[in-house]
């Protein structure tokens, strides 16, 4: 049967007010999955946008371009990213994989099996703005 598979680099995801991030997310199209799709975000905070992109017929590495206004507020929260099939509206999570045997995770070559496995609540942080010296103090 068709399917699809998208997981995100990162499981976490920090801006500053004013600057662009990149999300990278990869999607595998498996057993002939051939629906055309877009990908966008849920759950951003007032002062953020990220336009949603059209996903090509490959399997392969895509971009999400997430923009912080420079007044975004301070935020930290799970969001989620979704890809949706054009035609039909089938809604399809991205995930992140918390399972690696790369990282350093307390046992060594990591844990290779873990109670939770994935999550498709991805943690975005809107860091604090930078204050900017007043003239005539210290920073300028």
């Amino acid at each position: 049967m068709p399917g699809l598979k998208a997981v995100a680099a990162n499981n976490s995801i920090a801006i500053e007010p004013g600057k662009t991030n990149d999300i990278k997310i990869n999607i595998t199209r498996l057993y002939g999955f051939e629906s055309k799709l877009t990908l966008s975000v849920k759950g951003l905070p007032e002062g953020l946008a990220a336009e949603p992109i059209d996903i090509p017929e490959k399997s392969g590495e895509v971009v999400l371009k997430v923009a912080a206004s420079a007044e975004a507020k301070p935020f930290s929260g799970a969001i989620q990213i979704a890809l949706t099939e054009v035609e039909s509206g089938i809604e399809h999570r991205v995930i992140s994989e918390l399972i690696s045997s790369t990282v350093d995770n307390g046992v060594p070559q990591g844990f290779r099996k873990l109670a939770i496995e994935s999550t498709d609540r991805l943690w975005l942080t809107v860091l604090p703005a930078l204050a900017k010296a007043a003239p005539g103090e210290k920073g300028e």
